[in-house]
């Protein structure tokens, strides 16, 4: 993600992931927001409202890996 950037926010079909950035992003969640900084993970369910948000001038990289039963 570049510096400014952020994500579409709409409710995730299937969201079984746990992204963890490279960089710094603010995450709203079910209207909580909070910071994730390099290597944090968090997960996410389905029909989660979620928004990620770029600041500062480093480009950050948010690597995502689905979880499947």
């Amino acid at each position: 993600m570049r510096p400014g950037s952020k994500t579409a926010g709409p409710p995730d079909d299937e969201c079984h992931d746990l992204p963890y950035p490279r960089g710094e992003l603010r995450i709203e969640q079910e209207g909580k927001t909070f910071t994730a900084k390099k290597n944090f993970v968090w997960t996410c369910n389905k029909d989660t409202k979620e928004q990620a948000y770029k600041g500062g001038n480093a480009v950050a990289v948010m690597r995502i890996t689905d979880l499947k039963a």
